[in-house]
């Protein structure tokens, strides 16, 4: 009897086709169950990534708005800049006394005085007259480092803004990528600014320096930090 004539062997190699395609259909079918589920998942993640992405471009979209204004009566007009050099302030507001060369002969003559950078007498009386009855708060300077101009600049602003009743937190001389020039105000977010930063930025203006503003994310809540550069 040949092998196509035997009925009971062509049944058991049809049930082991039969079983066999089977478990090949199932493999077949976790396997793309599995493949459906990580497509899923992919594209899932991605499009989270883009989410955060387009939330993070309009965070630091709101914070960059066309001129805004501090919430108080003073108006703070905030110039956004990319680099702070391009601040000017006019050469009359500052002037450097120097001391007159001393010979020195016998007897030994007095040595000259320390050369300071003042304002003038108006400009300051202006300024803290202004301010008399405006709000008080504390504030930082911040100035290039190692440079002589530029500390002296920082001091003489500090002295006038002392003179004027509010409290110095110190001069800090810090590195900048590129030197600023002039003065500007930097405070967190408009919003967040101290009560006082739009009257002192009025009351620059008023003896003729050009103090903008800037915002800066990185700066805590309700403080002021005047950044002062190189003197034009």
């Amino acid at each position: 009897m040949s092998f196509w004539d035997n009925i009971d062997g062509l049944q058991r190699i049809l049930s082991i086709v039969i079983i066999a395609w089977a478990v090949i259909s199932a493999a077949l079918g976790v396997f793309s169950w599995k493949v459906q589920s990580r497509i899923s998942e992919l594209t899932s993640i991605k499009q989270m990534a883009l989410e955060r992405e387009l939330s993070e471009a309009q965070r630091k979209a709101s914070e960059f708005k066309d001129k805004p204004t501090f919430p108080d009566q003073s108006v703070l007009t905030e110039t956004f800049k990319p680099k702070p050099e391009t601040i000017v302030i006019p050469k009359t507001i500052i002037e450097r006394t120097e001391p007159e060369p001393t010979k020195v002969t016998s007897p030994p003559v007095e040595e000259p005085k320390p050369q300071v950078i003042t304002f003038e007498n108006s400009a300051e009386q202006k300024f803290i007259q202004f301010l008399s009855n405006k709000p008080k708060g504390d504030f930082t300077i911040k100035c290039i480092s190692g440079d002589e101009g530029s500390f002296r600049y920082a001091k003489e602003i500090e002295k006038l803004l002392i003179a004027a009743g509010y409290k110095s937190n110190g001069i800090a001389q810090t590195v900048f990528r590129t030197p600023p020039r002039g003065v500007s105000i930097i405070v967190k977010g408009i919003n967040s600014a101290p009560p006082y930063a739009g009257a002192i930025q009025k009351a620059f203006e008023l003896i003729g320096i050009d103090a903008p503003a800037e915002v800066n994310a990185y700066y805590p809540e309700n403080t002021l930090t005047l950044v002062v550069g190189q003197k034009d």
